[in-house]
């Protein structure tokens, strides 16, 4: 980012941070930015009533998206009102609630450089990211898979609006992101084998995608939208970032968390079974599903080893694409090597 950039986007979080004293009635202190796919992300905390975060979305995140990831984030809480009382519905995991403005509303539109930003705040989750921690128990990938499934049966009851737009890493989507992404990268070995996966899963698991039982799940249950706690006796304690809940195959948000479950691991599939015994605590999988686990597990990781690659290629920073991708591969590479992975 150059200099103007930098003075534009420091003028931007400064209006930001003065609507959300005037709106919020508070006092934003010792202020930390985090970059987001899509939304900006302030970290602020008031003297009085603690941390949140400021999510800052832009033109490119349409109204009925917003309103969508606030019905999520009530029924995941388990008050069924966006900005209600949470009661939440996963017993002991906390996840993110909004904070009413001082007139009850639930976001609030700021207009800086003729552009018009909508802007939420929701509660900060103290912990860790799982992305940080090394030594994680299976206990951990356990719980992450009771987590999935208690939050699929919390979201059962909602159906998304049909002008919700779809977005990239939709599973039912990865074959197709995939192409896309392959077609703007140079042909080498990975590419290859990344085109290979998702040929083999269109050809193999597409009438499975059809008949599995489909509904709302979170979709995006990563190493960076976990967080735990503690060091001895790690545990689950939250779970953040709903902006990608979805209808999907319901397969799909286990086999996720399992993909990212795999990052860093010393046996890849063990935690993959470890996401699924959580998992079948809640919610049993059918021979479908249970078919689907691993396959779509590495389609996943294809997906985003190659959606990432790709925006680094053309981006003028590239180091948050970088970062989102830099242990996929390893991945990728050891669940290749698993023979069948990839299913009969």
């Amino acid at each position: 980012m150059d200099d103007t950039s930098m003075a534009c986007e420091h003028a931007l979080q400064a209006t930001i941070l003065e609507a959300v004293s005037r709106e919020y009635g508070l006092q934003p202190l010792d202020v930390r930015i985090f970059k987001g796919e899509y939304d900006r992300n302030i970290r602020i905390t008031d003297p009085v009533r603690g941390t949140w975060l400021i999510k800052v979305s832009d033109a490119r995140t349409p109204a009925v998206a917003l309103d969508w990831q606030e019905t999520v984030l009530a029924a995941a809480a388990g008050s069924g009102v966006a900005g209600g009382p949470a009661a939440a519905a996963v017993p002991g995991v906390a996840t993110p609630h909004l904070l009413l403005t001082t007139s009850s509303d639930l976001r609030i539109e700021v207009v800086h450089g003729g552009e018009t930003y909508r802007v939420r705040l929701v509660s900060w989750i103290a912990g860790d990211l799982l992305s940080a921690r090394t030594d994680v128990p299976r206990g951990v990938y356990v719980a992450l898979g009771g987590v999935s499934a208690q939050l699929t049966a919390a979201f059962a009851p909602l159906e998304p609006p049909e002008d919700l737009p779809e977005h990239a890493w939709l599973a039912q989507r990865g074959t197709r992101e995939i192409r896309s992404a392959l077609a703007r990268l140079p042909t080498d070995g990975r590419t290859r084998a990344v085109a290979e996966v998702a040929a083999h899963f269109e050809h193999q698991h597409a009438s499975r995608m059809a008949r599995v039982p489909w509904g709302v799940v979170h979709h995006d249950l990563h190493d960076d939208n976990v967080v735990v706690a503690g060091n001895d006796s790690m545990a689950l304690v939250g779970v953040i970032d709903f902006n990608d809940a979805h209808s999907a195959p319901l397969v799909a948000d286990p086999a996720i968390a399992a993909a990212y479950a795999t990052l860093r691991a010393e046996d890849p599939l063990d935690r993959i079974a470890a996401v699924v015994e959580g998992y079948e605590q809640h919610r049993a999988l059918t021979d479908d599903e249970h078919a689907l686990i691993r396959p779509l597990a590495l389609l996943r990781l294809c997906t985003n080893w190659s959606v990432w690659s790709a925006r680094a290629a053309t981006a003028a920073d590239p180091a948050y694409a970088l970062h989102r991708s830099r242990h996929t591969w390893t991945a990728v590479d050891a669940l290749l090597g698993e023979g069948r992975i990839l299913g009969p």
